[in-house]
């Protein structure tokens, strides 16, 4: 069985995609904290906001990576399944 290759497009559009929710995220929970003056710009509370969104947005990334991959896995067996049994019935 040949080993799949990871897509480096596919990889770096990934990573982009969760850099961006953990942007929005970090953002959507700054905003209040900001407005309300529950602390200041730069302080690090601040800091803290987004490097706990951060660390979050690592975690459900990984998470879901994992789903993703054995989809694919299970979707390329169920290919492959169906690909050999075609051919028994021909």
């Amino acid at each position: 069985m040949e080993a799949k290759k990871s897509n480096p497009i596919k990889i770096f559009l990934y990573i982009s995609v969760w850099v961006i929710i953990w942007g929005t995220i970090g953002s959507l929970v700054d905003f209040p904290l900001y407005k309300n003056k529950i602390y200041s710009e730069g302080s690090i509370y601040q800091y803290l906001t987004f490097t706990i969104t951060a660390v979050i947005s690592i975690i459900s990334a990984k998470f879901f990576i994992r789903k993703l991959i054995y989809k694919n896995l299970y979707l390329n067996f169920l290919i492959i399944f169906a690909g050999s049994s075609l051919s028994l019935d021909s």
